[in-house]
């Protein structure tokens, strides 16, 4: 069985959509690096594999238009549980999300707990950052339902985007969704709401009174 035949039985074990690495592929197959990357580079010219970026490959369904990929914010949330990271919008999506907006950005962007690279596919461009404060606040929220998780995150991000004075105009539906969380939610959000967001406690007290 030739290199690239092993690969293609390789790629046709995982679902449609999954992502893999070269890594991976080298794991799995008993050749050089050199063999298996022309092999790999074979693939995607018939598009079996679809490159996402460097290293980082995607097995795509197939129509009889070509392949269908998954639209890039769901490649990038398979790429963020492939290294276990959490994946949240950013920016104006962050505040869409809670429903505070109805302007959403034509970009997909998005803030991890974890080190990821932008990348482009589709010719559609993928924005991730790291966030460091994300992830202390992340990991503060263990023992919320994930719900309440997601929802105590989006609030955060919000208030990081639009900035006091911004958030203070909405202060009626923002204290409006402080208000749907639990005792637990609203302790440890307070807990969360530090250094440059230290001001936004100010909203729960709020509620509370």
């Amino acid at each position: 069985m030739t290199v690239t035949m092993q690969i293609s039985r390789y790629v046709k074990k995982r679902h449609y959509g999954s992502i893999f690495s070269f890594k991976q592929v080298l794991h799995k197959v008993d050749a050089s690096k050199r063999t298996v990357y022309y092999a790999v580079n074979q693939l995607t010219q018939t598009n079996a594999i679809v490159r996402v970026k460097k290293g980082i490959y995607l097995r795509p369904k197939m129509s009889r238009f070509g392949p269908i990929l998954p639209e890039p914010g769901q490649i990038a949330v398979i790429m963020a549980k492939n290294i276990g990271a959490k994946l949240y919008p950013s920016g104006a999506n962050a505040v869409n999300a809670l429903g505070l907006s109805t302007q959403l950005s034509m970009n997909y962007s998005y803030v991890a707990t974890k080190q990821m690279t932008s990348f482009e596919v589709n010719n559609s461009m993928v924005n991730i950052r790291y966030s460091r404060a994300l992830e202390t606040a992340e990991r503060k929220l263990t023992g919320l339902k994930a719900k309440e998780k997601e929802k105590i995150i989006l609030l955060w991000l919000s208030f990081e985007y639009l900035g006091k004075r911004e958030i203070y105009l909405r202060k009626d539906e923002i204290i409006h969704q402080i208000g749907s969380l639990s005792s637990k939610g609203h302790l440890k959000f307070e807990q969360i709401l530090s250094g440059k967001l230290h001001w936004a406690k100010t909203l729960i007290t709020m509620e509370i009174s």
